[in-house]
């Protein structure tokens, strides 16, 4: 049977840090008065900080070099699609309109698409 002291060394890691003694000694104070472990708090902090920082690398949608590539693939065809509505759109203009600025607007974004 394991002592105490071999059940912990197996089962725990001991984390070492350095705080300054007011911030030490204030957390101490208010673990003491809410009766609460200073270890069951820093070790709800940091099950709460871990889930956090998972949440936000799960958010990171384009992890791999093909995400990418993909994403950027539908980003271009949806640029092309854009192009080629305008395309149209500046095709139909009236008569009278073309030479107006309208026209030309129309003209510059399609030659500044790519």
């Amino acid at each position: 049977m394991l002592s105490k002291q071999q059940w912990n060394a197996k089962n725990y890691t001991q984390l070492k840090f350095s705080i300054a003694p007011t911030l030490a000694d204030a957390f101490k104070i208010a673990c003491n008065a809410a009766n609460v472990s200073m270890t069951s708090v820093v070790v709800e902090f940091m099950t709460k900080y871990l889930k956090l920082a998972a949440a936000k690398r799960s958010d990171f949608k384009y992890k791999t070099k093909k995400q990418r590539r993909d994403a950027i693939k539908r980003i271009i065809q949806s640029l092309e699609s854009i192009k080629n509505a305008q395309e149209h759109s500046r095709d139909n203009i009236p008569e009278n309109l073309q030479g107006s600025t309208y026209f030309e607007e129309a003209i510059e974004l399609l030659t500044n698409i790519y």
